[in-house]
């Protein structure tokens, strides 16, 4: 299915449709908040969007799982974000059942950055 954006006159837009569903897109602290709010789902537990969240039991939280398996765990939550063009800068800590995330990401308006402990919801 092809991607809508319903664009204002400056290029933004606010309304844009992604594998069929509509979203609001306002700029890119917004972005930067849905990254956030993906990276505190669990993987699986939204009946409307089941790819979106983290593995964080079946992944993140064991402990011989290697570190780079993490790390792209935890990239492919942020880069499957609408909105996400890439990630400029990345580095994470883990502590027990929490992650600490310092990223600069990439968005449709430019960079943002994203900074704090993240604990699955």
């Amino acid at each position: 299915m092809k991607d809508l954006r319903v664009s204002l006159q400056d290029g933004q837009f606010d309304l844009l449709m992604e594998n069929g569903k509509f979203a609001w897109a306002e700029d890119g602290t917004a972005v930067a908040g849905q990254v956030l709010v993906r990276l505190q789902k669990v993987l699986g537990e939204s009946i409307y969007s089941p790819s979106s969240g983290v593995d964080w039991y079946g992944i993140i939280f064991k402990a011989n799982v290697p570190r780079a398996e993490k790390d792209i765990e935890l990239k492919r939550a942020v880069l499957s974000t609408p909105g996400v063009n890439g990630i400029a800068s990345w580095t994470w800590t883990q502590t027990g059942h929490t992650v600490r995330i310092d990223a600069t990401i990439i968005t449709d308006y430019g960079t943002e950055t994203i900074a704090g402990d993240i604990t699955p919801l």
